[in-house]
């Protein structure tokens, strides 16, 4: 078969991401392939890595093996969420209507009849693969991805506001909400890449990746929610019909919950009373435990 038929066959499979149903099968296609392509970049990278790790950290804690797969790990993520970030920004400030952070009522201005864009759906959805991948590696037995029970938990919510809103009109609002949440999640997989290598040479990375971090952290989940998001959305949400009104805001509310409890955290690292080994994987969104590490195989 040729390479346009093969191209036709392939786009055959897509939905028409028309907003019926099938589209689902976008962030399912996607959520597969980044499991694959995940443990695909650790099959070629491990080796290399390890004997690089092994070779200039003999003092570490952890084994070579261990650490290897934890810097592949978030370092994946990192280069993941980052351009899908950049992607967010960009589609909320051109294709999202009137609505920012800064001007939080323009997201329901005129709802129901808000349009939607092929930049908006593909966005979103790819978003939604994102989330997908991680999800089903996890449930796979840590097949690529290793999400802890919070993390889990904050997945499955922020997927079913995901959908709700994308099913339910809320597209400008959501769209607006994941944008800004997720701003600080590549940080925070770059310091636990740093972090999980154990080279002493990258103490002082270490150090201000976890503070940039932090102080984008703050600012983006800890401040922006309750003027951006959460007042409004339970004041101008008020046009909403009665069950969308109380489980969109409601899912805001667990989220932003999670995301204090975490901020607690963080604070509990930064002033010194919390093991920082343990919390930067354990306590903070995803990760896995650094007391934990798997049996190294070389060492």
């Amino acid at each position: 078969m040729s390479a346009p038929a093969l191209l036709a066959a392939a786009r055959g499979l897509l939905p028409p991401l028309e907003g019926g149903r099938e589209d689902l099968l976008l962030p399912l296609y996607q959520g597969v392939a980044l499991v694959a392509l995940r443990v695909a970049v650790e099959w070629a990278c491990l080796p290399r890595l390890r004997a690089f790790l092994k070779a200039r950290s003999h003092g570490a804690a952890r084994g070579a093996e261990a650490r290897a797969r934890d810097v592949i790990e978030q370092s994946f993520c990192a280069a993941v969420i980052a351009p899908l970030t950049a992607w967010g920004w960009w589609v909320m400030l051109r294709h999202n209507g009137p609505c920012t952070p800064a001007a939080p009522a323009g997201c329901l201005v005129g709802w129901p009849g808000h349009p939607v864009t092929g930049q908006f759906r593909w966005w979103w959805l790819t978003v939604g693969g994102m989330y997908t991948g991680e999800i089903l590696g996890t449930l796979m037995g840590g097949v690529g991805f290793r999400l802890s029970r919070e993390m889990m938990l904050h997945h499955v919510v922020t997927m079913a506001l995901m959908l709700y809103g994308y099913f339910g009109g809320l597209h400008r609002y959501g769209q607006m909400a994941t944008t800004v949440l997720d701003t600080s999640n590549a940080l925070l997989h770059a310091a636990k890449a740093v972090h999980a290598s154990g080279l002493p040479q990258l103490a002082g990375a270490k150090d201000g990746l976890f503070k940039l971090f932090a102080a984008v952290f703050l600012v983006v989940r800890v401040l922006l929610p309750p003027f951006s998001m959460i007042v409004p959305g339970l004041v101008y949400g008020r046009v909403l019909p009665g069950p969308t009104y109380v489980i969109t805001n409601g899912l805001m509310l667990v989220i932003y919950s999670l995301q204090l409890m975490w901020f607690q955290k963080i604070l509990r690292i930064a002033g010194g009373g919390a093991d920082r080994r343990v919390v930067d994987y354990a306590a903070t969104p995803g990760g896995t435990p650094a007391a934990s590490p798997r049996p190294s195989k070389t060492e």
